[in-house]
């Protein structure tokens, strides 16, 4: 019997890290953003798209036809019981309600609660070009400006879009899902946990991450201007947001 799973995510909130993890379990097939969008070359995740029926390459009919797609994209897996890719929260709405929808999928929503960490490394990333990094490739650092009034809306978008995830989620009798967070990730516990909760036994295989630590710990290091940084903190009270200690 084989097992289905979808990662719930935002972007810079350890999702990479979480694939890499699951998918060198030996029983688990764990791809990264199927419904990634503006990526005409099909690196990536959508690789899998050069083996499987070319209408798929459109992107408006992989959102309609989302349970032909990953049925189609399953089977290119060989024979693993586990079956499993993330789905980013601002992809594929009619994928993510249908999946939602679906208790023959189980749900991991990940989160990241140091939304200054979420934030500086989506910024870093957009300015080095450089997402997620393999241990042992180099890692091209950056600093970056702070804007409070930017980091205000990205912090608005994002919580609405988990408080959304989080109501639908429970608002569904029947479904499987529970949330882990970025540290408990970078930690291995949060991994050993989603393990178990899909089905699969930790102890079988050790877990071991591919992706490396990109951005310094210390928060405030990440920006050109951390004085400012500092002030706004302090005004909206996430002091300890400063710094993520792993």
């Amino acid at each position: 019997m084989n097992t289905n799973f979808v990662i719930i995510a935002a972007q810079r909130t350890g999702s990479n890290m979480l694939v890499s993890a699951l998918d060198n379990h030996p029983k688990i097939r764990c791809h990264g953003e199927l419904f990634r969008r503006k990526n005409l070359n099909m690196k990536g995740a959508l690789k899998v798209l050069r083996t499987i029926p070319s209408e798929f390459q459109s992107e408006d009919y992989r959102d309609i036809h989302f349970r032909e797609y990953l049925e189609a994209v399953k089977g290119t897996d060989g024979k693993k019981p586990f079956f499993g890719f993330k789905l980013m929260l601002n992809q594929s709405e009619t994928a993510r309600a249908g999946l939602i929808e679906n208790s023959n999928v189980k749900k991991v929503l990940l989160f990241r609660e140091n939304l200054l960490a979420v934030f500086s490394s989506s910024l870093i990333a957009k300015a080095t070009g450089q997402g997620a990094v393999v241990q042992g490739k180099e890692v091209i650092q950056a600093k970056v400006q702070f804007e409070p009034k930017r980091f205000e809306k990205f912090r608005k978008n994002h919580d609405k879009r988990f408080k959304e995830a989080r109501q639908k989620l429970a608002g569904r009798p029947g479904i499987e899902w529970i949330e882990t967070e970025y540290l408990k990730i970078c930690k291995l516990e949060g991994i050993a946990e989603v393990m178990q909760f899909i089905g699969v036994d930790p102890e079988t295989a050790s877990i071991t991450v591919k992706t490396a630590k990109r951005n310094p710990s210390n928060i405030l290091d990440r920006f050109t201007n951390p004085e400012a940084v500092l002030a706004h903190l302090k005004l909206i009270g996430k002091g300890n947001w400063v710094d993520e200690v792993i």
